[in-house]
């Protein structure tokens, strides 16, 4: 069955790339629905279509109204297996909190509807890679991620793990990893004009010597991406019954691998 929220609840803080403040208010929605985010009364599909920019985030857009960085609720989303919601943002970026989608994660609650879950069953093997990342998935009856991490730099090592997502799993074991920059990339990014609310409260930073903050897992940084990767699957609008093997993946080649899924569904 379809799941919404029980009940609505609102959350705001710092955007971590706009450095603005924002708040956002999530709410129960009809079966059926999907999930929306809503800018001044006008929503914007959680769907791969309207993807605008994957580049250090996603961000979400209707051709005149755009969001940032919208995967972390995405994720925790559909990680608590809900189907229908709405999201209403006030500014322009979904905000970081701790860097995790675990202050969200802790507040949704959950409640039945009378309407038959829409999933996505994977039929054949498919495969994408670019640029030394992949990703490869097969058919499978549970939604299950394995993650392979590896960088060229000192302070972290090769990363690799495996779970089967569930709402039980992804709230213990995914939902808290938070968002890691290494050092040496910290210039580059606010050159970009990018990190501008980032900050160690919602950033694992990562030295020559190793990450500066404590971590919550040992292999943080990779479960982290499979929060990512979780919130880029979300935008397929259905859930997904297959298993997802990805190589040193991030937000294009993620968005890409969702593309190629949907059209193989026509």
């Amino acid at each position: 069955m379809q799941t919404t929220l029980k009940k609505s609840f609102s959350i705001e803080g710092i955007g971590v790339h706009t450095g603005t403040h924002s708040k956002i208010t999530i709410l129960p929605a009809e079966p059926n629905s999907g999930i929306n985010l809503r800018m001044d009364g006008v929503n914007i599909p959680a769907v791969v279509e309207n993807v605008k920019e994957t580049l250090h985030g996603v961000t979400l857009s209707n051709g005149t109204k755009e969001i940032k960085t919208c995967e972390h609720i995405l994720s925790a989303l559909y990680g608590a297996e809900i189907d229908n919601a709405i999201i209403k943002v006030e500014g322009e970026e979904i905000p970081a909190l701790d860097g995790s989608s675990l202050p969200i994660t802790k507040l949704i609650k959950t409640s039945s509807q009378d309407s038959k879950k829409k999933t996505v069953n994977l039929k054949e093997c498919m495969f994408l890679e670019n640029n030394g990342a992949s990703i490869f998935a097969i058919p499978s009856e549970e939604f299950k991620i394995t993650f392979v991490i590896d960088y060229p730099y000192p302070g972290i090592s090769t990363q690799y793990k495996c779970l089967s997502i569930t709402p039980e799993i992804y709230r213990e074991q995914i939902a808290g990893a938070r968002t890691y920059a290494f050092m040496e990339w910290i210039d580059e990014l606010q050159e970009k004009g990018l990190i501008r609310g980032g900050s160690l409260k919602n950033a694992v930073v990562i030295g020559p010597d190793g990450p500066l903050n404590s971590l919550r897992y040992e292999d943080e940084q990779v479960r982290h991406k499979i929060l990512d990767l979780i919130g880029d699957l979300s935008l397929l609008g259905a859930r997904l019954k297959g298993w997802i093997f990805a190589v040193k993946s991030g937000h294009t080649l993620n968005i890409e691998f969702v593309r190629r899924i949907k059209c193989s569904l026509t």
